[in-house]
C-alpha cells in the first residue's frame, strides 16, 4: 500500500484501537495509531499526513457498522485501517450474547463495502488473542473461525492485511505474553508498538 502526500488515515475498531484516546479531541490518537502517526511524521514531515482514531472500546462488528458511514462521511479518508472482532467473541462469555460467525462475516463484509466507497486503500488487521490469561483460552473456539472470516474478507476485497494473531504468537515465542498484553486482549505499550511496526511494513511512503 502506498501512502501519499496529504493522505487522511482513519483508524477504526474497538478498544484496541481506541486505546483510551481523548474523545473530546477529534485529533486525539492513542496506542498503535499514535505510534504510526508519529513515525510517519518523523519519516516525512513534509507529507502532511493526517490521522484520525475513531475506535470505540467495547464495540462489536455490528456497533462499528452502525456508526461507520457517518464517520466516513465526516472524515473522508483516503486510507482506512480496521481492527474489529474480539468483542464479537467476548460477548459470548461475559454477556451470554454470542455472535455467530456468519453474522460477524456479514457485518465485516458490509463494513468493507462502505470503506471501498471512499477509498481503494484499506488495510485489515486480524483480531488476535495473546496467551496471557488462561481463563481466556476458551475464547479460541469462538475466535478462530472469526479470524478465518477476516482472512476471507481480506481476500474478497483485496485489502492490505496484517496477520496479527500469528504475529503475536510468533512474538510470544521470544517474549513473555504478559509483556505484549496484560489481559490477553488489550496490548501493552510493547504490544501496540508491534502492531504499529507491522502496519508500517505494509505502507510505503510515496512522496513525489
Amino acid at each position: 500500500m502506498f501512502l501519499r502526500k496529504k493522505d487522511v488515515i482513519l483508524f477504526n475498531g474497538d478498544s484496541i484501537t481506541d486505546a483510551l484516546r481523548d474523545r473530546s479531541d477529534q485529533y486525539s490518537l492513542a496506542g498503535y495509531s499514535k505510534s504510526i502517526s508519529e513515525k510517519l511524521h518523523h519519516a516525512a514531515p513534509e507529507a502532511g499526513i493526517v490521522c484520525y482514531n475513531r475506535g470505540v472500546g467495547g464495540d462489536t462488528s455490528a456497533q462499528l457498522l452502525s456508526r461507520f458511514e457517518l464517520e466516513l462521511d465526516e472524515i473522508r479518508p483516503t486510507v482506512v485501517s480496521l481492527l474489529i472482532g474480539v468483542n464479537d467473541t467476548w460477548r459470548r462469555f461475559d454477556s451470554n450474547a454470542p455472535v455467530p460467525c456468519r453474522v460477524f462475516e456479514k457485518n465485516l463484509d458490509a463494513i468493507l463495502a462502505l470503506a471501498k466507497q471512499y477509498t481503494d486503500r484499506v488495510i485489515l488487521l486480524q483480531p488476535f488473542l495473546v496467551d496471557t490469561d488462561p481463563q481466556k483460552r476458551k475464547f479460541r473456539k469462538d475466535l478462530n473461525p472469526k479470524i478465518q472470516a477476516v482472512n476471507r474478507i481480506a481476500r474478497k476485497y483485496g485489502t492490505d492485511f496484517v496477520p496479527l494473531d500469528g504475529l503475536f504468537a510468533e512474538a510470544c515465542c521470544k517474549t513473555s505474553p504478559a509483556e505484549l498484553s496484560y489481559d490477553g486482549v488489550h496490548p501493552t505499550e510493547k504490544g501496540h508498538e508491534l502492531i504499529a511496526e507491522e502496519w508500517l511494513k505494509r505502507a510505503v511512503l510515496k512522496i513525489d
